[in-house]
């Protein structure tokens, strides 16, 4: 039974329908038990030129934001600008990127239900407070951090979709759908994320620090140039290339993102541009929100060879994603010798996050990190993406530990069972199928047959 005529969104005329004839409270619960996608909710969206769609007012934040406050209020934040300019490549210092205006973006404030929301970033903060993090010389915790500018977001997206996100929180906001929500600050918090990765990346270029990690919400790789999606308002790593390329005189940069959903708005956004690599791990998307990101996606005109999918199955753990590194990632960066690395890091593959069905843990996340300093020591920066269980704290940590060359402080790995066993050789001989795909597709070095499953 049909409750809502919808249609999938583009702000730059192609039809976007909410029936008019259910009002908002109506329309937020068909849109919440109708359009779950393997926990992104479904393609329902607001037509931008409907003012009468889906708003209301929202009121003020909760306690969340008090309690934040009071989580700073205790933490010893140092000044980036007293880290010595002379970085060893030996003993790597690192920023930590976070701002507590973030939690003003939060579903509870429209009274909905939603993954993405601002405990997922404060209880990994506090994570990282209570194990003295910041206490280290080598971990400085940065909060001094400015919104990107209108211009820079006009960079990638359209004015039409901007103006959009900027008037309807000036609304109040409302459920857009595809999994995306407004609230009267999401323009400006979204803007602070965008800022906080244009921050991370100057402390890097500047000097300041050998890396820096940003922890940031709301997240960004499924927004396009005018259409939002999967909790996603403004595509902050493609804000932050353009930035890179505009303002600071980088030439080539490249994207890596392991979130587990397939980076569909970065990859729409540079889709034809040779000077923006973008690559994305993900599990495959036959059946899988975003239903897009697929081997066959290599960019097109200019950009064809500049685009990369690594489709990898359900169940992939550890073992399948260093192959994809080993295999594809690392000899692609490479071969492509970026001047800058930008790693979008979704902590949704982690196994604990049941929707998704993927099988790393924090030793995944740790040799991802390790594999690209091995080859590429310098010169990028590391976003945050999704990652919705209440893990994200352990596995930044073990992210930070892999930048400081530093042990992996979680042990969580997997036990498998004789049966298990054997079903993880089906998925691990799918992976090495795919894989194969993609090096025949780009011209890399053939795999060794001695990979296979077989000897698992």
């Amino acid at each position: 039974m049909s409750m809502c005529t919808h249609k999938n969104k583009n702000f730059d005329g192609e039809d976007s329908i909410i029936d008019g004839s259910k009002n908002k409270k109506e329309l937020n619960q068909i849109l919440m038990d109708n359009f779950k996608d393997y926990g992104y909710y479904g393609y329902c969206s607001v037509n931008i030129d409907d003012e009468k769609s889906v708003c209301t007012n929202v009121p003020e934040p909760n306690d969340l934001k008090s309690e934040l406050n009071n989580i700073n209020q205790n933490s010893e934040t140092k000044n980036p600008t007293d880290v010595s300019t002379e970085l060893n490549q030996n003993n790597p210092n690192l920023a930590v990127l976070y701002y507590e205006d973030h939690s003003s973006h939060a579903c509870s404030n429209l009274k909905i239900p939603d993954f993405e929301k601002p405990e997922r970033l404060i209880d990994a903060f506090q994570y990282l407070k209570d194990n003295k993090i910041f206490n280290d010389d080598r971990c400085n915790l940065v909060t001094d951090i400015d919104k990107a500018l209108e211009k820079d977001l006009l960079k990638i997206h359209t004015k039409s979709y901007v103006s959009f996100i900027k008037n309807y929180s000036k609304k109040g906001g409302g459920f857009l759908g595809d999994s995306t929500y407004v609230t009267k600050d999401t323009y400006d918090v979204a803007k602070m994320s965008a800022g906080a990765a244009i921050r991370s990346a100057e402390l890097v270029i500047d000097n300041n620090y050998s890396y820096s990690f940003a922890l940031l919400r709301p997240p960004g790789h499924h927004a396009g140039k005018s259409r939002y999606g999967g909790f996603c308002i403004f595509n902050n790593a493609a804000i932050l290339a353009r930035y890179l390329q505009q303002k600071k005189g980088i030439e080539k940069v490249m994207i890596v993102d392991w979130d587990a959903h397939a980076g569909n708005g970065t990859m729409d956004i540079f889709y034809d541009d040779p000077d923006v690599i973008t690559l994305s791990i993900h599990r495959s998307p036959h059946d899988f929100y975003p239903r897009t990101g697929f081997m066959s996606q290599i960019g097109e005109g200019a950009g064809e060879g500049y685009n990369i999918n690594i489709e990898m199955p359900v169940g992939s753990e550890n073992v399948e994603y260093k192959l994809a590194f080993d295999e594809v990632i690392i000899p692609l960066i490479k071969r492509h010798s970026p001047d800058f690395l930008i790693c979008c890091c979704g902590f949704d593959g982690y196994y604990q996050e049941k929707t998704v069905q993927m099988n790393l843990t924090s030793k995944g996340y740790y040799q991802m990190i390790r594999s690209i300093k091995s080859v590429f020591p310098e010169n990028f920066v590391i976003l945050m993406e999704g990652g919705y269980h209440k893990h994200n704290g352990k596995l930044c940590h073990s992210v930070i530990n892999a930048l400081l060359d530093r042990p992996n402080p979680i042990h969580d790995d997997l036990k498998y069972s004789k049966y298990e066993s054997q079903l993880h050789k089906k998925v691990y001989n799918k992976a090495f199928e795919n894989i194969f795909k993609i090096k025949e597709m780009f011209s890399l070095s053939s795999i060794n047959d001695q990979s296979k499953a077989d000897n698992l």
